[in-house]
């Protein structure tokens, strides 16, 4: 990347207004990109997935949070679906088949929360994309 990066540059995305946006309420009802929700461009789309790659594979993160209850652009498009694949088969990679990454957002549904050996501290979680690591790791050969 030549030059400074603005912050427009990570953010902004020039795109109409949602259907009812100066009702507060309204985004509730359009969290899955539904009920008159404003679509995100494709070019939006491909950079967010453009940059996240790019962290990836720069600075090979253990962790990657996205500040949503899905993966990216869930569930109108797989940008999201792509970058999980890529962080997990990078691990898979880096790791000598040993999976050390995690993928993870700000709300968890209560059947993600807790179980199998871990502790019962509140940050103490489980969730994946699969049922098992053998489940996202397919998923990721797929998404490849």
């Amino acid at each position: 990347m030549v030059g400074r990066l603005r912050s427009q540059d990570l953010y902004e995305q020039r795109h109409e207004r949602s259907k009812d946006s100066k009702n507060v309420g309204a985004i509730h009802s359009q969290w899955a990109w539904g009920n008159g929700a404003s679509q995100p461009s494709e070019d939006f789309k491909t950079k967010v997935y453009n940059r996240t790659l790019d962290v990836v594979n720069r600075y090979h993160p253990d962790v990657l949070y996205f500040d949503d209850t899905v993966l990216p652009f869930y569930p109108i498009s797989d940008e999201g679906v792509r970058i999980l694949a890529h962080m997990y088969n990078t691990s898979l990679k880096e790791n000598k088949g040993k999976m050390r990454a995690v993928v993870t957002g700000k709300i968890l549904e209560d059947k993600h929360k807790g179980g199998h050996g871990m502790g019962c501290g509140a940050w103490h979680t489980r969730s994946s994309a699969g049922e098992s690591l053998a489940d996202v790791y397919l998923l990721g050969q797929l998404a490849l």
